[in-house]
Protein backbone atom coordinates (compact mmCIF):
# COMPACT_ATOMS: atom_id res chain seq x y z
CA UNK A 1 0.00 0.00 0.00
CA UNK A 2 0.95 3.17 -0.93
CA UNK A 3 0.82 5.43 2.26
CA UNK A 4 0.39 9.30 2.30
CA UNK A 5 -0.26 11.92 4.95
CA UNK A 6 -2.08 15.31 4.79
CA UNK A 7 -2.98 17.57 8.07
CA UNK A 8 -2.31 14.83 9.87
CA UNK A 9 -4.02 11.99 8.72
CA UNK A 10 -2.93 8.81 6.94
CA UNK A 11 -4.13 7.83 3.97
CA UNK A 12 -4.20 4.58 2.44
CA UNK A 13 -4.47 3.64 -1.04
CA UNK A 14 -4.17 0.46 -2.11
CA UNK A 15 -1.74 -0.46 -5.41
CA UNK A 16 -3.89 -3.15 -6.67
CA UNK A 17 -6.34 -0.42 -7.88
CA UNK A 18 -3.84 1.32 -10.66
CA UNK A 19 -4.81 -0.45 -14.30
CA UNK A 20 -1.85 -3.01 -14.82
CA UNK A 21 -2.34 -4.29 -11.37
CA UNK A 22 -5.66 -4.56 -11.65
CA UNK A 23 -5.97 -6.58 -14.86
CA UNK A 24 -2.77 -8.61 -13.26
CA UNK A 25 -5.22 -9.14 -9.98
CA UNK A 26 -8.55 -10.11 -11.90
CA UNK A 27 -6.45 -13.00 -13.85
CA UNK A 28 -4.76 -14.52 -10.91
CA UNK A 29 -8.31 -14.22 -9.07
CA UNK A 30 -10.42 -16.04 -12.26
CA UNK A 31 -7.71 -18.45 -12.46
CA UNK A 32 -7.46 -19.50 -9.25
CA UNK A 33 -11.24 -19.64 -8.18
CA UNK A 34 -12.40 -21.38 -11.46
CA UNK A 35 -9.49 -23.99 -11.38
CA UNK A 36 -8.81 -24.38 -7.52
CA UNK A 37 -5.17 -24.26 -8.28
CA UNK A 38 -2.67 -23.64 -5.59
CA UNK A 39 -1.03 -20.38 -6.14
CA UNK A 40 2.52 -21.42 -6.55
CA UNK A 41 1.10 -23.90 -9.52
CA UNK A 42 -0.56 -20.82 -11.47
CA UNK A 43 2.75 -18.43 -10.51
CA UNK A 44 5.17 -20.90 -12.09
CA UNK A 45 3.15 -21.10 -15.79
CA UNK A 46 5.06 -19.49 -18.20
CA UNK A 47 3.07 -17.94 -21.63
CA UNK A 48 3.97 -20.87 -23.43
CA UNK A 49 1.97 -23.12 -21.07
CA UNK A 50 -1.29 -20.96 -21.97
CA UNK A 51 -2.81 -23.24 -25.12
CA UNK A 52 -5.57 -24.73 -26.69
CA UNK A 53 -5.86 -28.27 -26.43
CA UNK A 54 -9.62 -30.02 -27.75
CA UNK A 55 -10.88 -27.16 -28.65
CA UNK A 56 -10.47 -26.06 -24.93
CA UNK A 57 -7.99 -23.11 -23.66
CA UNK A 58 -6.25 -25.03 -20.98
CA UNK A 59 -3.17 -24.20 -18.25
CA UNK A 60 -0.47 -26.51 -17.93
CA UNK A 61 0.60 -26.13 -14.59
CA UNK A 62 3.30 -28.32 -12.15
CA UNK A 63 1.12 -29.87 -9.44
CA UNK A 64 2.71 -30.55 -6.04
CA UNK A 65 4.74 -33.17 -6.22
CA UNK A 66 5.98 -32.02 -9.76
CA UNK A 67 3.03 -33.96 -12.04
CA UNK A 68 2.31 -31.95 -14.99
CA UNK A 69 -1.55 -31.11 -15.24
CA UNK A 70 -3.69 -29.06 -17.75
CA UNK A 71 -6.95 -26.99 -15.81
CA UNK A 72 -9.74 -26.21 -18.40
CA UNK A 73 -10.18 -22.54 -18.17
CA UNK A 74 -13.64 -20.71 -18.29
CA UNK A 75 -14.50 -17.43 -20.72
CA UNK A 76 -14.03 -14.68 -18.00
CA UNK A 77 -10.75 -16.92 -16.82
CA UNK A 78 -9.28 -16.33 -20.82
CA UNK A 79 -10.50 -13.03 -21.27
CA UNK A 80 -8.46 -12.03 -17.93
CA UNK A 81 -5.40 -14.24 -19.33
CA UNK A 82 -5.87 -13.01 -22.53
CA UNK A 83 -5.66 -9.37 -21.48
CA UNK A 84 -2.85 -9.92 -18.88
CA UNK A 85 -0.37 -11.67 -21.52
CA UNK A 86 -1.41 -9.08 -24.85
CA UNK A 87 0.98 -9.89 -27.14
CA UNK A 88 3.74 -11.82 -24.98
CA UNK A 89 4.89 -14.57 -26.53
CA UNK A 90 7.52 -15.84 -23.93
CA UNK A 91 8.02 -15.57 -19.84
CA UNK A 92 5.92 -15.93 -17.10
CA UNK A 93 2.11 -15.16 -17.28
CA UNK A 94 2.31 -13.16 -14.13
CA UNK A 95 4.95 -10.66 -14.12
CA UNK A 96 6.07 -8.43 -10.89
CA UNK A 97 5.00 -4.97 -10.93
CA UNK A 98 8.05 -4.04 -12.81
CA UNK A 99 7.48 -6.45 -15.18
CA UNK A 100 10.92 -7.84 -14.73
CA UNK A 101 10.67 -11.25 -13.00
CA UNK A 102 7.95 -13.88 -11.96
CA UNK A 103 5.51 -12.55 -9.61
CA UNK A 104 6.06 -13.39 -6.11
CA UNK A 105 3.72 -15.68 -3.66
CA UNK A 106 4.35 -12.98 -1.09
CA UNK A 107 3.39 -10.25 -2.85
CA UNK A 108 0.17 -12.44 -4.20
CA UNK A 109 -0.48 -13.31 -0.11
CA UNK A 110 -0.19 -10.29 0.74
CA UNK A 111 -2.27 -8.57 -2.41
CA UNK A 112 -5.38 -11.00 -1.71
CA UNK A 113 -5.04 -10.55 2.54
CA UNK A 114 -5.17 -6.94 2.21
CA UNK A 115 -8.32 -7.18 -0.41
CA UNK A 116 -10.39 -9.83 1.33
CA UNK A 117 -10.09 -7.39 4.40
CA UNK A 118 -11.37 -4.50 2.76
CA UNK A 119 -13.98 -6.02 1.66
CA UNK A 120 -17.12 -5.44 4.48
CA UNK A 121 -20.22 -7.56 4.77
CA UNK A 122 -23.17 -5.70 5.11
CA UNK A 123 -24.87 -5.90 8.24
CA UNK A 124 -28.32 -7.05 6.45
CA UNK A 125 -26.34 -10.16 4.87
CA UNK A 126 -26.32 -11.51 8.49
CA UNK A 127 -27.64 -14.79 8.87
CA UNK A 128 -29.83 -13.91 11.80
CA UNK A 129 -31.44 -10.69 10.03
CA UNK A 130 -31.95 -12.39 6.62
CA UNK A 131 -33.86 -15.44 7.94
CA UNK A 132 -31.42 -17.93 6.94
CA UNK A 133 -31.70 -21.24 8.81
CA UNK A 134 -35.24 -20.57 9.85
CA UNK A 135 -37.80 -23.70 9.84
CA UNK A 136 -40.89 -23.20 7.88
CA UNK A 137 -43.75 -24.36 9.04
CA UNK A 138 -47.15 -25.89 7.60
Amino acid sequence: MTTTRTAGHRSATPRWTDARNAVRLTALIYVLFFTGSRISEVLGADVRDYRSDHGHRVLRIRRKGGKIASVVLPAPAIRALDALIGERTSGPIFLNRDGAGRYAYRSVHSQLRRLALSVSRPPSASSRSSGAGRQIRR
